[in-house]
């Protein structure tokens, strides 16, 4: 995870565009051999956490990652985005 330079909302590993300013973050590089990976289920929840975390739907967010965690307490990735969902769910 990391932070737009020009408006520094959080971007994810992956993000080629920040979701909030628009900005180009990365370019794009096309490896054909990479066309097609295969998603763990962990990874499928992790990345739809990240996806409710994005539009503001903390709480869903917040149940998918918990959720990871039961099944992973060492998760590293959830444990942050659990933190930042609490404090997205302190400010409301």
């Amino acid at each position: 995870m990391s932070f737009c330079p020009r408006c520094t909302a959080t971007t994810f590993e992956g993000d080629k565009f920040c979701g909030t300013c628009g900005l180009l973050i990365a370019e794009r590089t096309t490896f054909p051999e990479l066309t097609q990976k295969s998603y763990g289920l962990e990874e499928v929840r992790y990345k739809l956490g990240v996806v409710y975390f994005k539009k503001g739907s903390y709480q869903e967010a917040y149940d998918i990652f918990e959720k990871i965690l039961e099944q992973d307490p060492q998760h590293k990735d959830a444990s942050e985005m659990v933190r930042l969902v609490r404090d997205k769910l302190a400010e409301i």
